[in-house]
């Protein structure tokens, strides 16, 4: 194939697959674009629920307490609590999370950990409340960026747009690559343009600067979205470490630990650690999963140590330690971390806010090159 019928064959791909794809794309881009700083933004939003009043000594009551506080608030046909996130700051609340059958929404609870008093609930995601602008309005963006609200259907939409916008760049840079000696003029704006010309400089300029940091969104995004498939591709190159299915406690003649006793245990098998979440059992044959921030985490706000213990004996049944991790382990354990820019700290997420947008440059300023052609060309046939 010669080189100008294969540069044809890119240009009619790129063309169709952005006017196809590009609103969605661009939706996706901004949507992220808003949650990058999402988490303290929800917080600051909803001070009400998240943030409580610090007493003067600052000691807080027993996690057991606090677990009771919240399931004495549960809803008579509500699953049974079995996840909890530590405060984040000492002015910060619990945060529960249970689900009712009637929902497939999970709702938040929190509870003051100087009082252990619930001081609110949510509905994650909820679209009524979320019109309140004190609402719960980012777990909505969050909820769309990631599904279109759509749920598991549409996180394999979502992602499935993903792998095709990825090749849609590629086919822009294709398109953009210029030859030798051409450099400067492919990275800089023509001076003194016209209208038309300055429409097509601003997309190539977007695509061409923002092509290393766009691209990476959609594979991270995609990769994510697609969690199963990615990890039996990683898993091929380099084993992934997975939890035994076979995880259980042993009951035995004394009762079960209270949860200040398992984190306690947890503690023990990892000074230093800082809790970040606890799993609760369940189940009489049900553990207690630990997680701790250990220092040495990818993305800062995802706890990288994650112990499970006995909940009878406290003894540890497994632990994930990212020191232990293989070469798959850590190129998954990153792909959060570049999506959201955390790994690279405020600059990378920064980054990825302005990355956000790329997608809504190129659709708006491909789709009018794409109408001043089409004018062009039907002004050229009624000649």
């Amino acid at each position: 194939m010669s080189r100008r019928r294969l540069r044809g064959l890119w240009l009619r791909l790129h063309r169709y697959l952005g006017l196809v794809l590009g609103l969605p794309l661009a939706l996706i881009g901004l949507s992220g674009s808003l949650i990058v700083f999402g988490w303290p933004l929800d917080a600051w939003l909803n001070r009400e629920l998240t943030r409580v009043a610090v007493p003067p000594d600052a000691v807080a009551r027993p996690l057991a307490e606090i677990v009771a506080a919240a399931q004495a608030r549960l809803p008579a046909d509500a699953a049974p609590l079995d996840w909890l996130v530590f405060p984040e700051q000492a002015d910060r609340a619990f945060r529960f999370s249970y689900r009712l059958p009637t929902s497939p929404d999970s709702y938040e609870m929190f509870v003051d950990p100087y009082t252990a008093t619930v001081v609110g609930q949510r509905l994650w995601g909820d679209f009524a409340a979320c019109c309140s602008w004190h609402g719960p309005i980012m777990t909505v963006i969050y909820r769309f960026h990631d599904s279109f609200w759509l749920g598991e259907t549409g996180q394999t939409l979502v992602g499935g747009i993903g792998l095709i916008g990825l090749v849609s760049v590629l086919s822009g840079i294709a398109l953009w690559w210029p030859n030798p000696g051409k450099w400067r003029a492919a990275l800089t704006a023509k001076a003194g343009a016209s209208r038309q010309r300055r429409v097509f400089d601003l997309h190539k300029l977007a695509g061409s600067y923002g092509f290393v940091g766009f691209a990476a969104l959609l594979f991270t995004g995609a990769y994510m979205n697609f969690t199963a498939q990615s990890r039996a591709i990683v898993d091929r190159f380099s084993p992934l470490t997975t939890a035994p299915d076979d995880l259980h406690s042993t009951p035995g003649a004394g009762p079960a630990l209270s949860v200040d006793a398992a984190v306690a245990a947890a503690r023990r098998y990892f000074p230093g650690g800082k809790p970040a979440s606890l799993a609760l059992p369940t189940m009489p044959d049900g553990v207690y999963v630990v997680e701790l921030f250990g220092g040495d985490e990818v993305t800062p706000t995802l706890a990288g140590h994650r112990l499970t213990i006995d909940q009878y004996s406290g003894a540890l049944l497994y632990r994930r330690d990212p020191a232990n991790f293989s070469a798959g382990d850590r190129f998954h354990a990153w792909q959060f971390g570049l999506h959201s820019g955390q790994a690279l700290g405020l600059a990378g997420q920064l980054l990825v806010m302005a990355c956000g947008s790329v997608p809504a440059i190129l659709y708006v300023t491909g789709f009018i090159r794409w109408r001043q052609k089409r004018r062009a060309r039907r002004a050229l046939s009624q000649r």
